[in-house]
C-alpha cells in the first residue's frame, strides 16, 4: 500500500508543468523607468531555454545574460513560494518609453515547454496584456504580488492521469504478488 501512495505522490510531481509564482515586471504594468532586469518565479525547478526583451522595432533590449537561478528574494518585500528565478539583465540606456515584449521558455521537471510572451510598459503608453494575464485591482493581492498564472483547471487535468498511474502500479504490484505467490506453490 505504500508503494502506491508513493507512485501516486510521484506521478503528481512529474506530470506538473511548471507554474509561475510571481513575474517582475508584471505583465501589463506599466512603469515610470526602465527596469534594471526581468524576473521570472517559478513554483517549481525550471531549465532555461531562452529569455529575451524587445523593445517595439524588434531591437533586443537585454544584456543576453539569462540564467536560473535557485530561490530568491523579489525586488519587494513580498514574501513569494517560489523553486527557481529565470532573470536577465536589461540594458536600460537601449530603453526608452514605450512598450516591450517578454520571450521566454523552459523545460519543466515533466520535460513540457513552457513559455508564453507579454508585454510590459514604460512611461505614458498603454500596455495590451495578452488574454491570460491579470492586471485588474482585484486580481492582485493587496501587496502588489500578481496570482500565480496557472488555470485552476490543472489540478483536475492532473488527477485522472495520477489515477491511470496508480491503477497501473496496482495492478501491476496485484499481478506480480499473484504470480509469486503461484510459483511458491508449486
Amino acid at each position: 500500500m505504500t508503494s502506491v501512495i508513493l507512485a501516486l505522490m510521484l506521478a503528481a510531481n512529474v506530470l506538473a508543468d511548471a507554474q509561475i509564482a510571481f513575474i517582475e515586471p508584471a505583465k501589463g504594468q506599466t512603469l515610470p523607468e526602465p527596469p534594471d532586469q526581468v524576473r521570472i518565479f517559478f513554483k517549481e525547478p525550471v531549465r532555461g531555454e531562452f529569455l529575451e526583451v524587445y523593445d517595439e522595432l524588434g531591437n533586443r533590449v537585454d544584456e543576453g545574460d539569462a540564467k536560473v537561478g535557485p530561490s530568491i528574494p523579489p525586488s519587494s518585500s513580498m514574501d513569494i513560494d517560489h523553486e527557481a528565478v529565470y532573470g536577465v539583465s536589461l540594458n536600460q540606456e537601449d530603453m526608452s518609453e514605450g512598450l516591450y515584449t517578454v520571450t521566454y521558455n523552459v523545460t519543466s521537471v515533466d520535460g513540457h515547454s513552457v513559455g508564453e510572451p507579454y508585454e510590459f510598459g514604460i512611461g505614458d503608453v498603454a500596455t495590451q496584456p495578452n488574454s491570460q494575464s491579470k492586471t485588474s485591482e482585484e486580481d492582485q493581492h493587496q501587496d502588489g504580488q500578481q496570482e500565480s498564472e496557472a488555470p485552476e483547471t490543472t489540478l483536475w487535468a492532473t488527477v485522472p492521469l495520477v489515477a491511470i498511474c496508480g491503477g497501473v502500479v496496482l495492478v501491476t504490484t496485484l499481478v506480480l504478488g499473484t504470480a509469486a505467490l503461484l510459483r511458491r506453490r508449486t
